[in-house]
């Protein structure tokens, strides 16, 4: 798939190719011996989510990334049905549209995880501050090896 504006050659514009993106990943992945988990988070980087998680269903990546619940919900609404992270730190009000279309959330704070813990919800990523104090829990915070 290409995207482009061939009438607007004053104004700037995209050609996506697909097809070279597929290839990159797969050499990617193969180099990693791993799968991947691509983000694809606003609109693909405005490649268009959709269309880059069904290019990309060629490598068996082993989910997609997001950032929100919303981008998350469009890509089961297109049939994606791997595993899609949504990295925005789970927000109690938010627990409902991920358990709704099995979004796997990255928790970071103890609300979150006693809100997801408290409807049952299953898997979901531990966001661990890693030191630059953005977000997340602290590796040694009491608090939550307690709750673990």
């Amino acid at each position: 798939m290409t995207k482009s504006n061939p009438e607007a050659r004053d104004r700037a514009w995209l050609d996506v190719d697909l097809a070279a993106l597929v290839r990159n990943a797969r050499r990617y992945q193969q180099r990693i011996g791993a799968p991947l988990l691509p983000m694809i988070k606003a609109d693909g980087y405005g490649l268009g989510a959709v269309a880059v998680a069904a290019a990309l269903e060629a490598v068996d990546p082993w989910g997609y990334g997001v950032a929100t619940p919303e981008e998350g919900a469009r890509l089961r609404a297109a049939g994606i049905h791997r595993p899609i992270l949504s990295f925005s730190p789970l927000q109690r009000g938010d627990v409902e549209d991920c358990l709704h279309h099995s979004l796997r959330p990255v928790i970071g704070h103890l609300d979150a995880l006693d809100a997801w813990v408290e409807r049952g919800g299953g898997a979901f990523h531990l966001e661990i501050d890693t030191g630059m104090s953005r977000a997340g829990f602290r590796w040694h915070d009491e608090e939550l090896i307690a709750a673990l």
